[in-house]
């Protein structure tokens, strides 16, 4: 009985999935719910902005798998 209803379990996730992998290739637009305070990297004081302007601006160093400091925009 369990066997049975694991594999009707499976097969029910598999066709309430089949039209997502037939829609293709599509973007996706994600949005935050308030705007960036500045866009000044050294005046950023809340989790948004900083997020916000780490997408906006490069790096002049980054760190490795080793944890080890490497150039990235220089």
């Amino acid at each position: 009985m369990p066997r049975t209803i694991r594999s009707l379990a499976f097969v029910f996730v598999l066709l309430a999935t089949a039209h997502a992998w037939a829609a293709g290739e599509r973007d996706i637009t994600i949005a935050q719910g308030i705007d960036a305070e500045f866009l000044d990297v050294q005046m950023t004081n809340n989790i948004v902005t900083l997020i916000i302007n780490t997408s906006i601006y490069d790096t002049l160093l980054t760190r490795d798998k080793q944890l080890q400091l490497v150039p990235s925009l220089a």
